[in-house]
């Protein structure tokens, strides 16, 4: 599968000498989160094939992130009430390490065409080393990008099971 991009290259955010010295610590830790344009969005059909395609090869799952939610006291509980607030996305699968199924010793096998979450990713040097940040309004946009497509999303997570 050959992801389409119509969402921009985040290259500038590519610091290469700080993903070098972390080791991919992001990848190691957790998957990034791929855009419905990384699969062909607009185009529903192109986007449903490719979708299929990636769930299909094993190397793609389907995530799920839930809406959350404001307890009395002002903390975040994150318990989905119904399955009108569970969002559902692809994301690449991750090894039994917990790591990214795409991530190897020599880096991420798919570099130039890895999922927009992992292109907006901005390294940077933190207190404890080398460390990833992903902005609010990226996570909003997935969020709103995905909306959009839920019921593709359910109708192709079927036809793979």
């Amino acid at each position: 599968m050959k992801p389409v991009r119509q969402l921009p290259v985040y290259s500038e955010h590519i610091d290469l000498t700080t993903c070098k010295r972390c080791g991919g610590a992001c990848c190691k830790a957790e998957p990034g989160t791929a855009a419905p344009e990384d699969f062909g969005a607009p185009d529903v059909e192109q986007m449903r094939q490719n979708m299929l395609d990636a769930l299909r090869s094993r190397r793609w799952v389907v995530g799920h992130a839930y809406r959350p939610f404001v307890a009395m006291d002002g903390s975040t509980i994150v318990v989905p009430a119904s399955l009108s607030d569970v969002l559902l996305y692809l994301h690449p699968a991750q090894k039994r390490t917990g790591s990214c199924v795409f991530w190897s010793r020599c880096g991420c096998d798919i570099f130039e065409t890895r999922p927009t979450g992992c292109r907006t990713l901005r390294p940077a040097m933190g207190i404890a080393g080398p460390e990833c940040e992903q902005s609010a309004a990226n996570a909003r946009a997935f969020v709103v990008g995905w909306s959009q497509f839920q019921q593709i999303v359910m109708d192709v997570q079927k036809r793979t099971r």
